[in-house]
């Protein structure tokens, strides 16, 4: 089995090669992936911060969402499909969710939108989509240990944001476990507020919320995949 490195450019070849219409003479084309959702990002209240309706630094638990969601197909990756169609699959999500290699570790990020409602630890009733193709990935890879990373914008107390990531996190790592991943393999954990990719402030130091909102997000983090 190739590792991801070699999976993620299949998955960038497939987004951006040219389709031909009608079935080829070995068969019909391979079925598009399911896709995931796109959901428009939640708006958030002009002077609303997140922990405003919080009694405490920690995250309730009943945000953690305890849902089990709609069933995976019963079809597993490598189920009866051929190696190619598989790893094309599998090179397909990669693209989707920005896949990028840091070290031997391959991290993909979905966005907070895609998952939870803002200032929330509960998944969204569409979240599965994007989630059970991310099991793909941890089908294809079924060794690799697994990081579930949250963060946060800087808006609102520290601590808050540190409980919230945790939370979000877990929920993720939780569903997972669900969907019969081997929980020795995962690990959550928050990084609440303390590593974005975008800027919270503008250089004068206003609000940036589209540089915040990219920096609500998960990410998951297969370990040693990408050597």
């Amino acid at each position: 089995m190739r590792p991801l490195r070699s999976v993620v450019a299949v998955g960038l070849a497939t987004a951006v090669a040219p389709t031909e219409a009608g079935p080829t003479e070995t068969g019909p084309p391979v079925t598009a992936p399911q896709g995931s959702t796109t959901a428009t990002p939640d708006a958030e209240p002009e002077d609303a911060e997140p922990g405003d309706d919080a009694s405490g630094d920690a995250v309730p638990s009943s945000r953690v969402e305890t849902a089990t969601g709609p069933p995976r197909g019963e079809v597993e990756v490598g189920g009866g499909a051929a190696p190619g169609e598989v790893e094309a699959r599998v090179g397909e999500i990669l693209a989707e969710f920005d896949a990028v290699e840091v070290g031997a570790d391959t991290v993909l990020t979905v966005p907070e939108q895609v998952l939870f409602d803002f200032d929330s630890a509960q998944l969204r009733p569409d979240a599965p989509a994007a989630l059970d193709a991310l099991v793909e990935v941890l089908d294809f890879e079924s060794a690799a240990p697994v990081e579930i990373r949250g963060h946060t914008d800087s808006r609102g107390a520290d601590d808050y944001n540190q409980g919230l990531s945790e939370a979000r996190a877990e929920a993720v790592r939780a569903y997972f476990e669900r969907q019969g991943v081997d929980p020795a393999r995962l690990r959550a954990v928050g990084l609440g507020e303390t590593a974005p990719v975008a800027p919270n402030e503008g250089p004068d130091g206003s609000d940036d919320p589209v540089g915040r909102q990219a920096n609500r997000r998960v990410e998951v983090v297969v370990e040693g995949a990408a050597g």
